[in-house]
């Protein structure tokens, strides 16, 4: 399951963190969470993939700058009612 996506402004996705990254074996991490979420398993990067989300979304539009408007989406299961 996709955990964290990022989608530039017409709906195109640039990068994903999903069960390749947080399931991980190998100590090599090429995803978007940047190493986070690597081999900690599902319920371990669900929790950080929601604290980390704002955190994220903010790096991205920084390191990102080719693309000008970014929307970095939490699967479903990850939000709450402030989200």
């Amino acid at each position: 399951m996709r955990l964290l996506e990022v989608r530039d402004i017409e709906g195109n996705c640039l990068a994903v963190c999903d069960e390749r990254c947080y399931n991980a074996g190998s100590p090599l991490c090429c995803c978007v969470c940047g190493g986070q979420n690597h081999g900690i398993g599902h319920a371990a990067a669900s929790v950080k993939t929601k604290a980390l989300h704002t955190q994220w979304t903010e790096l991205f539009q920084l390191t990102l700058p080719v693309v000008t408007e970014i929307q970095v989406t939490l699967h479903e299961s990850l939000r709450g009612e402030d989200d």
